[in-house]
């Protein structure tokens, strides 16, 4: 039987599953592994250990991840933010992953090319990828997130928070173009989509 080929792009270490963002992350990566073949790619903002590589190595059949840190990301963000896009767009950007995946994407003819979050949708946008083979799994609006710091907070943080929602939200509403298929979470959060 031949296997399915299975590209996954996730924003954070998907093991262990015991926090948020990486208790769905992991689940999607556990149920493809089971039904297909899983190229792993991924940004690292905290230690690896060996367990948890191990862990995901299981599951895959190559990976590969991009050690980052908070602050790079930030100023990635901020940097973006003067340029006119959101700081999401470039906070998770990576040139060296960028540049793992273009390889991969021509040794393998993948089946899907599976987004987790918009973070990671932004490689759909600089990779030689075609919106019939790709999933984004918004988990939720992120920049419905944004807007609601907005409305809780004062001053230059409201300002920059309602800055990143309406630039994210912009670049959201892209993905139904850049994808076949949008995952969300809740109804509402698929009301909120642009």
């Amino acid at each position: 039987m031949s296997h399915r080929q299975i590209l996954y792009l996730v924003h954070r270490t998907p093991y262990p599953p015991n926090r948020g963002h990486r208790i769905r992350s992991f689940h999607w990566l556990d149920y493809l592994a089971q039904r297909a073949e899983v190229d792993l790619a991924f940004l690292a903002d905290e230690p690896l250990s060996q367990k948890h590589l191990g862990e995901l190595a299981a599951r895959c059949r190559r990976m590969t991840w991009v050690r980052t840190t908070r602050l790079g990301q930030r100023c990635r963000g901020m940097i973006s933010l003067l340029f006119g896009r959101s700081a999401t767009e470039a906070a998770f950007n990576s040139g060296r992953l960028k540049s793992t995946l273009r390889t991969w994407l021509a040794e393998t003819t993948y089946d899907w090319i599976i987004a987790y979050c918009s973070s990671m949708a932004v490689y759909l946008k600089g990779l030689p990828v075609f919106p019939s083979q790709c999933i984004v799994d918004l988990v939720d609006v992120d920049s419905q997130k944004w807007l609601d710091y907005a409305e809780v907070t004062s001053g230059l943080s409201a300002f920059l928070y309602r800055m990143e929602g309406n630039r994210l939200r912009r670049f959201e509403c892209e993905l139904d173009r850049l994808a076949k298929f949008l995952v969300f979470v809740t109804e509402q959060e698929s009301r909120i989509y642009c």
